[in-house]
């Protein structure tokens, strides 16, 4: 807890409670005569400017090591770390070598190596080093995916795609992607990844009957056959709006959001890299993803078309949608120990910037914005402005509509009302948000801490656990 709290401290403070974490680590190896307290304290008297003490702790940890007694410890983490301590020596060159090893002895262990990764990266940083060797051993990346309907009609044209998608890929290093499985570019692409072995995390704005109807039928049962191999053979499916009947430009949009932001989010827990793949050209519908991933300053990948491909005749797909509009929002249920308390609402309104809606409730307030990264930096506003305070938050696409008592527009059924069953299972003090609010902040931008705390039974739409995260300020 004293190194996540350093972590996310700066200045003086940052040092102070780097030096207390590893104080504490150092106590609890006189415990228990583990390598993996003593490289902690180590590590953290680094962090925290007790440069001598972390050298002389690396030290004590080799020794422990080449001691032979019994540590408890996997091969893999003896290996990282005998490397974390000759980094703290200063013997780089030996520390990469004996981590490449390590990362042999559990190659697919990628959760053990970001975790190794993270620590190494903010220690070659103290020491003021090239952390550039690191980036080889990163697990495999992550990829968010799109591409235009339809497909060339002939052999070699469509040859010439997968082969580009494949070499794409393959260079990468890619390990998961996430995106739609329309037919055309997405089924091609989804197809790629199987064969490359990565993992197929496919994101639809609708439920799947609906989606086959508009983005798949209509280019022929060739299409719907394969849609249907890719649906048995992903990793996970995740309907971004499950209450919609009709896929939308607004609602493919939103999905292809949140795509992004869970291949970033998958990056960002796997401490390797998130990369865009695109297959179209500058004239469809890609190009909104396109600006969206540049503006968080991500690698981008973009294929040509080789030919203009056959669309489906103009009626195909193309029924009213007679559903109410569906608006993305990021609602915070903001609730108050006391909500008579006048002075403490008072400061809660001076530190959010202006909402798409708000509205006071029984137990508090509920908050929704049209940005999720404005939600979640109200929410940080809000936590330090106040205490007592807990926040639930959502991001979705949600019904509006006009209250006819103060002319206002709110946000109205299950979605906004998920985040205030949210609020109550948070902490006091902190916002638990699902794992769609975390999406669409990081599809916009690298710059949000949270932690996985657990799951919200049942809060799912369709009906399964909801993963819920803490947001870090």
């Amino acid at each position: 807890m004293l190194k996540d709290r350093a972590r996310l401290a700066s200045g003086p403070d940052r040092r102070r409670l780097y030096g207390e974490a590893a104080a504490a680590y150092a106590r609890a190896a006189t415990i228990e005569d583990s390598t993996y307290a003593m490289i902690n304290a180590a590590t953290l008297a680094l962090l925290g400017g007790d440069h001598d003490r972390a050298r002389a702790l690396a030290a004590a940890t080799l020794a422990r090591q080449e001691s032979g007694r019994p540590d408890g410890e996997t091969p893999y983490y003896r290996g990282a770390t005998q490397a974390e301590a000759l980094l703290l020596l200063g013997r780089t060159d030996a520390a990469r070598d004996v981590f490449t090893a390590a990362v042999a002895l559990a190659p697919e262990a990628y959760e053990d190596h970001a975790t190794t990764l993270r620590q190494f990266a903010l220690m070659i940083a103290e020491q003021q080093g090239d952390a550039g060797w690191l980036d080889a051993l990163r697990p495999p990346r992550t990829l968010h995916y799109a591409g235009r309907m339809g497909a060339p009609d002939d052999a070699a044209s469509l040859a010439m795609m997968r082969d580009q998608i494949a070499a794409t890929l393959a260079g990468l290093n890619i390990g998961a992607g996430h995106g739609a499985v329309a037919a055309g570019a997405d089924i091609i692409i989804a197809e790629a990844l199987l064969a490359h072995g990565a993992a197929l995390h496919i994101v639809l704005p609708v439920l799947v009957p609906a989606f086959v109807s508009a983005s798949v039928a209509p280019w022929g049962d060739d299409w719907v056959n394969r849609f249907e191999r890719l649906l048995a053979c992903a990793a996970s499916l995740h309907i971004a709006t499950p209450d919609a009947e009709l896929p939308s430009a607004e609602l493919i949009a939103f999905a292809s959001e949140i795509a992004m932001g869970r291949a970033a989010h998958g990056a960002a827990g796997l401490a390797t890299e998130a990369v865009q793949l695109l297959v179209g050209d500058a004239g469809d519908c890609t190009m909104r993803d396109a600006d969206i991933w540049l503006s968080s300053s991500r690698r981008q990948v973009t294929l040509n078309w080789p030919v203009e491909p056959p669309f489906p005749p103009p009626q195909a797909g193309t029924q009213p949608d007679t559903s109410p509009a569906l608006l993305p929002l990021a609602v915070l249920e903001i609730r108050l120990d006391d909500p008579e308390n006048t002075d403490l609402i008072a400061l809660i309104a001076g530190a959010i910037p202006p909402p798409f809606a708000a509205r006071m409730m029984a137990t508090g307030v509920q908050v929704a914005y049209a940005d999720p990264v404005i939600a979640a930096s109200a929410a940080s506003r809000i936590h330090a402005a106040a205490t007592g305070v807990r926040i639930g938050g959502h991001y979705a696409a949600m019904a509006t509509l006009v209250d006819p008592f103060t002319g206002t527009v709110q946000p109205f059924g299950e979605q906004p009302a998920r985040a205030a069953r949210l609020a109550l299972l948070t902490s006091i003090g902190a916002t638990y948000v699902s794992e769609d609010f975390i999406a669409g902040v990081l599809a916009r931008t690298p710059a949000l801490r949270s932690e996985y705390v657990g799951e919200a039974a049942g809060e799912a739409a369709d009906g399964r656990d909801l993963r819920l995260f803490a947001l870090k300020n």
